[in-house]
């Protein structure tokens, strides 16, 4: 009878380990969710200003196509964003990543790139002119081969 009556005990306080255990998990995964919607609306803020770094130089740098090529360009540094933000943070959600990296990752990339291409614009570079790169490539070409004298 105390053998029962302990075992009883131990079920009874493994069970109660069992749902603290439980409760605890809940408690993390809340407070990571929090975490991650807390600083996204601040690196959503951020990100806008990053993709306007990006989106007005190119406006200015890529001239040929009309609107078209710059707004395809801005398009695909966008999906480029929205790719590693998704990724970021679904693995910041699964406990993979923290919270703070998962959500400041894409911005963080991107900004490096976004002062780039004002730097660019500002300096009224040919940074998507193909033509450029063909002489540049043409110069070395010719600087290369022996002349015929």
């Amino acid at each position: 009878m105390i053998i029962e009556s302990a075992l009883g005990f131990a079920r009874t306080i493994k069970g109660q380990v069992d749902a603290r255990q439980s409760e605890l998990d809940n408690n993390k995964t809340s407070s990571t969710l929090f975490e991650i919607e807390l600083h996204k609306k601040f690196a959503l803020a951020f990100s806008c200003l990053v993709m306007f770094f990006i989106g007005a130089p190119l406006g200015a740098i890529i001239r040929k196509g009309g609107l078209g090529t710059p707004v395809i360009v801005s398009i695909l540094f966008f999906v480029l964003y929205w790719v590693i933000s998704i990724s970021t943070e679904k693995m910041a959600k699964e406990g993979v990543l923290h919270p703070i990296p998962g959500v400041w990752i894409a911005p963080v990339l991107l900004f490096p790139l976004g002062i780039f291409f004002t730097v660019k614009a500002t300096s009224d570079s040919v940074l998507f002119d193909l033509d450029s790169y063909l002489a540049i490539f043409k110069k070395k070409k010719n600087e290369n081969s022996p002349g015929l004298q």
